[in-house]
């Protein structure tokens, strides 16, 4: 789980879901896409809501990914609630063995801290504190298929901020 980077405060002019990065966000995002790119975290699959700051955050970690990836832009992802965004996991076919999902809080910090069962790299007390912007959470669950991905059913492998 990737929490968009931190955006520009919306003027009376610019929609919420049209809100762009600002100077930290981009290069917070930068950062993270570097990150990835030396932890090895190289997703098959990236769902990524339709708003600018997610769309733009994506922009500056996608180049420090694996090539092999796909993208899924998700107008359903803006602003989702954790139990959207698990549902629309869920659905995901068994054929895609990783995902990065780009999203909001606080659905995104919701859904982070349901998943993540076991705490193997110490930080989920810092995860349920809370999901800053730029925020990576790394959780792996072991299943099948994506549809049986259920409460505490993943293992935290991380939780990184910018």
């Amino acid at each position: 789980f990737l929490r968009h980077a931190k955006s520009s405060a919306a003027g009376p002019s610019v929609a919420d879901n049209e809100r762009p990065l600002d100077k930290r966000g981009r290069q917070d995002a930068e950062a993270m896409g570097a990150y990835c790119q030396k932890t090895k975290i190289f997703p098959h699959l990236i769902m990524c809501s339709t708003a600018a700051r997610t769309r733009e955050t994506l922009t500056h970690v996608q180049p420090y990914l694996s090539q092999s990836f796909t993208v899924e832009f998700d107008e359903g992802l803006y602003l989702a609630s954790a139990t959207a965004m698990h549902a629309r996991i869920r659905a995901v076919e068994a054929t895609v063995s990783s995902l990065m999902l780009i999203g909001h809080n606080p659905g995104i910090h919701t859904l982070a801290c349901l998943l993540a069962g076991v705490d193997e790299c110490g930080e989920a007390q810092n995860m349920q504190m809370g999901f800053p912007t730029t925020a990576l959470a790394e959780i792996r669950v072991d299943v099948d298929c994506w549809e049986a991905v259920e409460a505490q059913s993943g293992r935290l492998i991380r939780f990184i901020t910018p």
